[in-house]
C-alpha cells in the first residue's frame, strides 16, 4: 500500500476511528485532537517500535467538519512554501520506489536544502511503518463489498451524503486559497522592501507610513522633503533622495532592474557582477561589486559618481569602466562621456565636457592632452576606441609620456584596438592611477601555463586539494546563477574532468578536507541569494555528493578550519539570524552533526581563519553586521579547542574585510590586501602576526590593491607566498626579506574570488574568478615555480 493511500485506509475502514494512535502524520489534527474515546469497547493502543507514542483519537471526519478547515489549513500553508508543492506531490511514489532515477535524484536535492519538505517526507516514512502494522484483512473480506454491522447484518458500504456538504465548500475553500497563496508568493517574491527615512514618499497613489512593499511595475516618488530606503533582498541598500522618481523593473534570481527616471539614489550592493542595474533616460549602471551615487535631470542627464568598487556605465556600443573615486556622464540625447577622476583639474574636466558633448572637439581634446597627469591615463585610454586616424596616434603617444612602463606595448596594435594589446594598456593605467611604476618593482621568477579552460564558468566557489593529487572545484556562480556542479582537475592528465554535483547549488561556501580524505562542504549563498545552514559530504571514492548534518544557523561568508582533533571549527559568516552571528560550531566527522561552541567576541564576516603551529585558530579583522555594508574591524580574536574558549589579541594596523592571510614556516601569519569598508579604497598592504607576542606589525606592500582574495593566497614549498588574485599579475611574497616582487606573466582577467591551490609537485592551479568587466572566467593557469 502507497503512503498517499493512507488517508483513505482511515476513512474507509470506521473502526480505526476510536484507535488510539501516534498523529504525527497529520499536525494539524494533533493539535486539535483530544483523548475522549467514544467507545470503551474494544480500545488499542497502535505503538510504533522506536518511537514515543502519544495517545490521540481520529475525529470522524464525517461527523466533525472542523477537521476538514484544520487539514485546509494546512494544505494552504504548504501552498505557501513557493515551488515545494511539485516536489511534495512526489514523496508517495518516491518513498514507494516509483520514481525515475533522475526524478528521485532532484527530489533527494531539494530535500537537502528543505527542512520543510524533510519533515513531511518522515512523516510519510513514519505512516508507511504504521500501515504496515495494522491487521490486514483476509482476502474474502477484502472482496466485500460491505462491513458487518454490530446488529451483525450485512451493511452497504456508502459515503454518507453529509459529506457532500462539507467537501462542497471545502473545495471552494481549497481553490480560493490556492489563488490566494499564488497571488500573494508572487507579489512578495516580485517586490522590495521600502522604509520611511523623512517625509511621505509614495509608491503610487499609497503613502509609506513606515515600510511597504515597491513591487515590479510600480513607481515609488518622494517630494522636496522625503526620502526613502530600498532593501534589495539580502544583496544591499538604495537610498533615495528628495525628489526623486525610481521603478522596479524586474527582480529575480539572476537579474534586479530599477529606472531611475528623475532625481539621486545612493546604491550599495553586495552581488555577483552583473546582476543589478539601474535604467536612466541616457545610459544604464551596471554593478560590478560597489558603491555610487546615480543622479539624473532633464538638463544634464545622467551623472555617476562611484565611491566604491567599479561600476559598468553602458550606452549602446560604448561603456565607461568607473573605478572608485571617478565619475562619468551621459547626455540626454544617450552620448557617453569618458570617466575622469574628480580630483583632475578644473581645466581637464572641462574640456573633457567640451570633447564628450560640446561643438569645438579639435581644441578640447587638445587641451585634454596637454592637462592629464599619469592619473588621469585612465581617460585617455577610454579615449582611444572614440577617436580615429591622427587623434588616436596623438592620445598613444601621450600615454607612453604619462605610463612609462607601457612604452613596450605594440603602436600598430594599439592603433588597431587589439583587446589583448587594451587589456595590457588597462592594468598600466590602473597602475598609474595608484602611483606605482612597474619597471621598479623586483621581478619574481617562474612562469604561468595555460591550462583551462574549466568545464564551467567559476567565481566565488572551491577548490580542495584531495589525498590522490586531484583538485575538487565546486559550485560558485557563473553569469546567470548559482551552480551545484563540481569538477576534478588532474594535474597528471593535465586537464579537468566531470564528477557528482552538490545536493544544492552554493556560492561564497566553504570546502574543508577532513581527515578521512571526504570533504566537507558548507553554507554558502543558494540560486536565490540567501544563505544556507545546510552541508555535504563529498566522497572521492564514489565522486558523490551526501547531505550531513546542517548548522545551526544560515552562513555565507563564513569559515571552516579543520583543527589538530579532525573535527571542523564554523565561525562568522551573514546571516538572516544576525543576533546570532557570534555563535560558533564544531563539526564531528565521527556523528555528522554540528554543535555549538560558544560565541565569538566580535561579529566577523569575510574575515579570515587561520590555524597556528600551537592548535589555536587566529580570527583576523571581518565586517561586524548583518549586512556587508556595515562597519569593518581591526580586532582579532584565538579559539582555543582546548578550552572551548575565545580569547582577545591584538589588532590589526587596519581594519580589513575580503583579504587573505597564509601560515609562514615560523609560525606567523601573513595578512595581505583586503579593505577598510565598502566606501573606501582597496589595500596594497600587508602585516605580519606574531603568535609569540600576540602583536600584528607591518611588512612589505604588493605592487597592487587587492581585494576579494579570500582563497587566491598559497604557501609554497620553498617558504615563499603566491597571491594570484585581484590583479592580472601574481606576486610572491618573500619572508626572508618581507618583499613582494611580481611575477611576469599574465592571467587574462583580474579574477577576483579565484582560487590557488598547492598541488603534490610543488605547482599551483589558478582556477576561476571575474574580472573587472565583471564577467566570470572558465580560465585556469598553472603556476611553475
Amino acid at each position: 500500500m502507497s503512503c498517499g493511500q493512507f488517508v483513505c485506509v482511515l476513512s474507509a475502514q470506521p473502526s480505526l476511528r476510536d484507535w488510539r494512535i501516534e498523529m504525527s502524520t497529520f499536525p494539524a489534527l494533533k493539535r486539535r485532537a483530544r483523548l475522549n474515546s467514544r467507545s470503551a469497547a474494544g480500545e488499542s493502543n497502535l505503538k510504533i517500535p522506536g518511537k514515543v507514542t502519544e495517545p490521540y483519537v481520529i475525529p470522524d471526519i464525517v461527523t466533525e467538519p472542523y477537521a476538514i478547515g484544520i487539514i485546509l489549513l494546512d494544505f494552504v500553508k504548504q501552498l505557501l512554501r513557493a515551488g515545494c508543492w511539485r516536489y511534495q506531490r512526489r514523496l508517495s511514489p518516491y518513498l514507494d520506489g516509483e520514481l525515475d532515477q533522475t526524478m528521485a535524484a532532484r527530489l533527494e536535492r531539494h530535500l537537502a536544502g528543505c527542512a520543510a519538505c524533510r519533515a513531511q517526507c518522515e512523516d510519510l516514512r513514519f505512516a508507511a511503518r504504521l500501515i504496515a502494522d495494522l491487521p490486514t484483512p483476509g482476502v474474502e473480506a477484502a472482496m466485500a463489498p460491505h462491513w458487518p454491522s454490530p446488529e451483525g447484518e450485512p451493511q452497504r458500504v456508502g459515503r454518507p451524503r453529509k459529506i457532500i456538504f462539507v467537501l462542497a465548500p471545502a473545495a471552494a475553500v481549497l481553490a480560493i486559497a490556492a489563488v490566494a497563496a499564488w497571488y500573494f508568493n508572487r507579489a512578495a517574491g516580485d517586490s522590495w522592501e521600502v522604509a520611511r527615512l523623512s517625509g511621505r514618499p509614495m509608491i503610487g497613489a499609497n503613502s509609506v507610513d513606515r515600510t511597504a512593499r515597491l513591487r515590479t511595475g510600480e513607481w515609488l516618488e518622494t517630494d522636496a522633503r522625503s526620502r526613502a530606503l530600498i532593501q534589495v533582498g539580502l544583496l544591499g541598500q538604495i537610498e533615495v533622495d528628495p525628489r526623486s522618481r525610481v521603478r522596479l523593473i524586474k527582480t529575480g534570481e539572476n537579474e534586479h532592474r530599477l529606472a531611475l527616471a528623475r532625481g539621486r539614489l545612493y546604491a550599495s550592493i553586495v552581488a555577483p557582477p552583473r546582476l543589478f542595474s539601474v535604467e536612466t533616460p541616457s545610459a544604464v549602471a551596471i554593478d560590478l561589486g560597489c558603491a555610487y551615487t546615480l543622479e539624473v535631470n532633464e538638463t544634464d542627464g545622467s551623472l555617476l559618481r562611484v565611491t566604491s568598487g567599479w561600476v559598468l556605465l553602458e550606452c549602446g556600443e560604448h561603456e565607461s569602466f568607473v573605478p572608485a573615486g571617478a565619475a562619468a556622464r551621459a547626455a540626454p540625447d544617450g552620448r557617453l562621456g569618458c570617466p575622469y577622476f574628480e580630483d583632475a583639474s578644473e581645466k581637464f574636466r572641462q574640456a573633457l565636457a567640451r570633447f564628450d558633448f560640446g561643438a569645438d572637439k579639435r581644441d578640447a581634446f587638445a587641451t585634454v592632452l596637454a592637462e592629464a597627469r599619469a592619473r588621469d591615463a585612465l581617460t585617455l585610454w577610454h579615449l582611444l576606441p572614440r577617436v580615429e586616424g591622427n587623434e588616436r596616434e596623438r592620445a598613444y603617444e601621450r600615454l607612453v609620456t604619462l605610463v612609462p612602463a607601457a612604452n613596450t606595448f605594440s603602436k600598430a596594435d594599439t592603433l588597431r584596438l587589439d583587446p589583448a594589446t587594451l587589456a595590457r594598456w588597462k592594468e598600466a593605467v590602473e597602475f598609474a592611477g595608484a602611483g606605482v611604476d612597474p619597471r621598479k618593482i623586483p621581478v619574481a621568477a617562474g612562469t604561468l601555463k595555460p591550462v583551462g579552460p574549466m568545464l564551467a564558468v567559476r567565481e566565488s566557489h572551491t577548490a580542495t586539494l584531495l589525498p590522490d593529487g586531484k583538485v575538487l572545484l565546486a559550485g560558485g556562480g557563473d553569469r546567470n546563477a548559482v551552480l551545484a556542479n563540481a569538477e576534478l582537475f588532474d594535474p597528471g592528465a593535465g586537464g579537468f574532468s566531470e564528477t557528482g554535483s552538490m545536493t544544492t547549488p552554493r556560492r561564497a561556501h566553504e570546502a574543508t578536507l577532513l581527515t578521512n580524505g571526504k570533504v566537507l562542504i558548507t553554507g554558502g549563498m543558494d540560486g536565490r541569494h540567501n544563505p544556507l545552514a545546510s552541508a555535504e559530504i563529498y566522497d572521492p571514492a564514489t565522486r558523490r555528493f551526501m547531505p550531513t548534518g546542517g548548522m545551526r544557523i544560515a552562513r555565507e561568508a563564513h569559515r571552516a578550519t579543520l583543527l589538530n582533533n579532525g573535527k571542523v571549527l564554523i565561525t562568522g559568516g551573514l546571516s538572516p539570524e544576525w543576533p546570532r552571528q557570534k555563535l560558533a560550531e564544531i563539526y564531528d566527522p565521527s556523528t555528522g552533526a554540528f554543535s555549538p561552541v560558544g560565541e565569538m567576541a566580535t561579529s566577523r564576516a569575510d574575515h579570515t581563519a587561520t590555524l597556528l603551529a600551537n592548535g589555536q585558530v587566529l580570527l583576523g579583522a571581518g565586517s561586524t553586521g548583518r549586512s556587508i555594508n556595515e562597519a569593518v574591524t581591526d580586532s582579532a580574536e584565538l579559539f582555543d579547542p582546548a578550552t572551548n574558549r575565545f580569547i582577545a589579541t591584538g589588532n590589526l594596523a587596519a581594519p580589513r574585510h575580503k583579504h587573505a592571510a597564509v601560515r609562514l614556516r615560523d609560525g606567523k601569519v601573513l595578512v595581505i590586501g583586503g579593505a577598510d569598508s565598502r566606501l573606501r579604497g582597496f589595500y596594497n598592504s600587508a602585516e605580519l602576526y606574531d603568535p609569540a607576542t600576540g602583536k600584528f606589525s607591518p611588512t612589505g606592500a604588493m605592487s597592487v590593491a587587492r581585494y576579494k582574495i579570500r582563497e587566491a593566497a598559497a604557501l609554497l614549498v620553498d617558504g615563499r607566498v603566491l597571491i594570484a588574485g585581484g590583479g592580472t599579475r601574481l606576486e610572491i611574497y618573500d619572508p626572508a626579506t618581507g618583499v613582494f616582487s611580481l611575477l611576469p606573466d599574465r592571467v587574462t582577467t583580474a579574477l577576483r574570488y579565484s582560487t590557488t591551490t598547492l598541488l603534490g609537485d610543488g605547482t599551483a592551479l589558478i582556477a576561476g574568478g571575474y574580472g573587472g568587466e565583471g564577467l566570470p572566467s572558465a580560465g585556469a593557469w598553472l603556476y611553475l615555480p
